[in-house]
């Protein structure tokens, strides 16, 4: 059996707060080993770790979210600071953090909480969790500028030569439920042809549900679905495809191998 990483997963959500343990041992089951549960600010920070230190499987990342802007000021990025040099020997990222264009929220904003938080992540030798929507090339620019080269773009949907840009600046590309849509042809057009060396796997569970399962939880024991998809695009072996992936993603975040 393939052993996976799901490296984004939102476990903390209440949607798992009935079954938490139960998704856990469901997800060993099917190879899924680590799970790595970004924070989305100050509201779940202490909860996230909290969860992280309760389970081994586990990991988590402190960040501000654009869409949870509004719900945060300056002082809260001097505080995130705080949290990851206190946290740095048990934090795995700093994120999620981005830029959204479809967001109503102040775009301006949106730059200075980033530019503060890649920052913060290369001062501290820490990947990042990114998060862009139609802001491909924005983001590239200020990751290009901030000297930070390691990370991942999650919930890559843009096509190869956008992927191609953050391959070029270190970074990698978060895959999950979106190619398992026909669709989607523009992305499932370019993680079939972007350097399997660029790629992770996600879910970014509880939300993006794969095709067929709208209205529906997601959830990291869906993990082997995402693979099997990006098998069917790939012409490497699927070996092949999971040992790189699973490799990728230890080389991202600095894990033990499982």
């Amino acid at each position: 059996m393939a052993t996976f990483i799901d490296s984004h997963c939102h476990f903390d959500f209440p949607d798992f707060d009935d079954d938490r343990e139960e998704v856990l041992l469901s997800a060993r089951e099917l190879g899924v080993k680590r799970i790595v549960a970004p924070s989305v600010g100050i509201q779940n920070w202490a909860r996230i770790s909290q969860l992280a230190k309760s389970f081994d499987e586990l990991d988590f990342a402190l960040g501000i979210h654009p869409l949870y802007l509004r719900e945060h000021s300056e002082f809260h990025l001097n505080e995130l600071g705080d949290r990851l040099r206190e946290q740095r020997t048990d934090v795995s990222a700093v994120g999620e953090c981005g830029l959204d264009a479809t967001a109503d929220i102040d775009f301006d904003s949106q730059m200075l909480f980033l530019c503060e938080q890649l920052r913060m992540a290369k001062a501290l030798d820490l990947p990042v969790i990114l998060h862009s929507r139609k802001t491909h090339s924005q983001l590239v620019k200020l990751v290009k500028e901030s000297g930070v080269k390691c990370g991942v773009v999650h919930a890559f949907s843009g096509s190869y030569e956008e992927g191609m840009q953050f391959v070029r600046l270190g970074l990698k590309l978060g895959v999950g439920g979106v190619i398992t849509y026909d669709r989607a042809q523009k992305t499932r057009k370019a993680i079939s042809r972007l350097p399997l060396e660029s790629l992770l796997l996600e879910t970014d569970a509880p939300d993006m549900p794969l095709c067929g399962r709208q209205g529906r939880r997601n959830s990291p024991e869906l993990i082997p679905l995402v693979f099997s998809v990006l098998c069917a695009l790939r012409e490497e072996a699927p070996e092949r495809i999971s040992d790189t992936i699973l490799q990728n993603t230890i080389d991202t975040f600095d894990f033990p191998k499982p």
